[in-house]
């Protein structure tokens, strides 16, 4: 059973706050996450905010060798790897000549204050949602960035430079946990129109991790990510739409606990603009306790409960709302949750 313990909003400056990635690492945790003057903001920054207890939170550090004046920065995602803290996000960077170029800035620290110069040896056209470390190694999962693509699990021996292992098929995976006993679980969906990062099938492998068992998640998640607290698997994400998708629930971020089968939903957040994009760590002092990076946004000049039909069209059967950013500015907060994960059955 998981039991939402707190709730706290750890920073807010009225921009667009968003996309965490969260670690413990050397006594203290970590989250960084993107600032933006809006959604869509091109300008953007990485920031960091780090804790000892999980509850009191340290003014941002913005890292300049992430900061460029004309890439966007997203879908922070951190993890620890051979007593280093990893720090990864996803970069784009204006082609020359043609379109836009997708790739992963990497940098890393070894005490937590001093980081290492950019690394991109992540392949362009590639992001990493998720890694896991079992007997030395370390696993992730890679989403392409063009629909020609495959999702596919790799492995890496120093946190920089990767060997593709398996692919999903016509899955794209997003998150990624090992359990001590070699069992890897994902999250897969397979790309269309109207269904972009909205994960409905559970993926399960043993090593060497190249074959892929399937059945159902037990929820369509957006973009969900996993974690294992007190010897139980949980799983974070948002809920109630597709992207730019509309729904009489509006979108939330809800926690799962994997009953064995598939995952259950056993806490779901308020309704807002805007969420997701989690990160999972159990507490330093505390096993049968987690901490969850969320991020909660609001329209502007906008009430929370109400969309704008000037923007919303209607495709075949479906409500379209082209809210995100392209014509609504938002703002958006950092959320830290505590929760206590019961062990067993």
């Amino acid at each position: 059973m998981v039991e939402l313990l707190d709730d706290l909003a750890v920073f807010s400056d009225g921009r667009h706050n968003a996309w965490t990635g969260m670690a413990a690492f050397r006594g203290r945790y970590y989250v960084a996450f993107r600032n933006a003057l809006r959604h869509t903001c091109v300008r953007s920054s990485i920031f960091l905010i780090t804790s000892q207890d999980g509850r009191s939170w340290s003014p941002p550090t913005s890292l300049p060798s992430l900061d460029y004046r004309w890439a966007w920065h997203d879908n922070c995602q951190m993890f620890v790897f051979r007593e280093r803290l990893f720090l990864r996000a996803a970069t784009l960077w204006p082609g020359p000549t043609g379109p836009d170029l997708v790739g992963q800035s990497t940098i890393f620290t070894e005490d937590g204050l001093w980081w290492s110069e950019p690394d991109w040896s992540v392949p362009v056209g590639f992001l990493n949602w998720g890694t896991a470390t079992f007997e030395g190694k370390l696993y992730g999962c890679f989403v392409p960035r063009n629909t020609m693509g495959v999702g596919v699990l790799a492995s890496s021996d120093d946190g920089l430079h990767w060997t593709t292992i398996s692919s999903f098929g016509d899955s794209w995976a997003y998150g990624l946990a090992i359990t001590p006993e070699g069992e890897a679980f994902t999250a897969g969906y397979t790309h269309s129109a109207d269904k972009r990062g909205v994960c409905d099938r559970l993926l399960r492998s043993r090593p060497p991790f190249t074959r892929w068992s399937e059945s159902p998640l037990g929820a369509d998640v957006h973009a969900p990510m996993f974690g294992l607290v007190n010897e139980r698997l949980l799983m974070a994400g948002r809920i109630g739409h597709e992207k730019h998708m509309r729904y009489e629930l509006g979108p939330c971020t809800a926690i799962f606990e994997f009953d064995g089968e598939r995952f259950v939903e056993r806490v779901r957040l308020p309704e807002t603009y805007d969420c997701g994009y989690n990160g999972i760590v159990p507490c330093m002092d505390r096993p049968q306790e987690a901490l969850i990076s969320d991020y909660r946004g609001l329209r502007v000049g906008l009430p929370p409960n109400r969309w704008y039909p000037g923007l919303e069209q209607r495709r075949g059967g479906a409500l379209f709302s082209r809210y995100e950013g392209h014509a609504i500015p938002a703002r958006a907060d950092i959320h830290v949750l505590r929760v206590r994960v019961a062990s067993g059955q």
